[in-house]
């Protein structure tokens, strides 16, 4: 997969991400709540792979993936 391609994937997410309210300060970590316990994050690792973790505190559910770039769209909502 060409460059460009990649590039244009990394803008497609971030502005997903943006559109479904995830919040971030510093462009590489988004993250988004749902009421006291539910909490989702999506992180952009260096090595162009994203670390998308769930985490639900009233059901003690975890859950951590680490996904490919164009992998990780089904991921967000």
């Amino acid at each position: 997969m060409g460059q460009n391609n990649k590039e244009q994937q990394l803008r497609d997410i971030k502005w997903m991400l943006k559109f479904q309210g995830y919040k971030t300060k510093d462009n590489t970590k988004y993250i988004r709540t749902s009421g006291k316990h539910i909490a989702r994050s999506v992180e952009f690792l260096e090595d162009g792979k994203v670390l998308i973790k769930y985490m639900n505190t009233e059901t003690n559910f975890k859950e951590k993936r680490e996904l490919e770039l164009e992998d990780a769209f089904n991921w967000i909502s």
